[in-house]
């Protein structure tokens, strides 16, 4: 084996464990779309399923709650999501269940452009008290 070849090999497998690892490193990285809310007794991951989000068409949101203290998913709880822009315009609609654990789904559809504050009302059941997003 020449001194070359034996060198583009050992650049190739180089080239081939840095891809690999850093194709690893990113699967942990956070979601850029995702919000994030709390409320006293829950956390709440926001994402829209529908991309690019557009004003007058129906947007797919995935809404995943968990616990805060102990991190279980919620399971047969009930909620809304809402959201309201600058002109005070407001638009909302509840939650439905996925076969997730622990997630549901709902659409919204902005009637204008720009941005808008979004937060959630949630609760576990109809027995308890719906919790706002802080």
């Amino acid at each position: 084996m020449t001194y070359t070849r034996a060198r583009w090999i050992a650049g190739a497998a180089f080239a081939i464990t840095a891809g690999a690892f850093s194709a690893g490193c990113d699967a942990g990285r956070k979601n850029i779309r995702e919000l994030r809310f709390r409320t006293d007794s829950f956390v709440i991951r926001v994402a829209p399923e529908t991309i690019p989000t557009r004003a007058l068409e129906p947007i797919y949101w995935r809404v995943i709650v968990h616990d805060r203290e102990t991190g279980v998913p919620i399971q047969g709880g009930e909620g809304r999501i809402f959201a309201t822009n600058k002109d005070m315009k407001t638009v909302s609609n509840g939650f439905e269940e996925t076969g997730e654990l622990g997630t549901y789904r709902s659409n919204l559809m902005f009637v204008t452009a720009g941005m808008w504050a979004m937060a959630i009302q949630f609760r576990r059941d109809s027995t308890k008290e719906l919790q706002k997003t802080q």
